[in-house]
């Protein structure tokens, strides 16, 4: 399963994105989200379109409570990367979930990543965003599940 993810070229069709990964670069956003309102907002803008405050609130407690050094190099590969045409490589049965409100990692990309694997199923969440472990767990577990039938 392939979820709120991408093969690389993460700028493509997601203005937060250009946004978000220059500031996380600089530092910038570390400081924001230790706001209150760049807190919230930062929070806000991973979720859904109805996300609630308690999940918002432990999204941001989670985010400055982490060490964003090491993923700086990885962020910045998948800007440069383009995976896509591997994805036919890819032999076992796949299914690539993605949010309908993912602003970090676009459906877009993930119409690119079934369209490319072969017979993979695209299952798009309605209203979730990027943080679909937090936002929609039990369609996870009921995708995880199909699988192991």
């Amino acid at each position: 399963m392939l979820f709120a993810t991408w093969a690389g070229r993460i700028l493509d069709q997601a203005p937060q994105n250009r946004l978000q990964i220059p500031l996380l670069e600089t530092g910038l956003l570390q400081r924001l989200a230790r706001t209150r309102a760049g807190g919230v907002l930062f929070g806000a803008a991973q979720c859904g379109t109805r996300p609630s405050p308690a999940m918002i609130s432990v999204f941001r407690d989670v985010f400055v409570r982490q060490s964003h050094q090491p993923l700086i190099p990885i962020v910045r590969a998948f800007s440069r990367e383009d995976r896509y045409p591997r994805l036919g490589e890819i032999t076992v049965p796949t299914v690539v979930v993605v949010g309908s409100a993912d602003r970090s990692t676009p459906p877009s990309h993930s119409h690119r990543l079934a369209a490319g694997v072969p017979g993979a199923r695209l299952v798009t969440v309605p209203d979730a965003g990027h943080l679909l472990n937090w936002e929609a767990p039990d369609v996870l577990v009921e995708i995880i599940s199909s699988l192991q039938q």
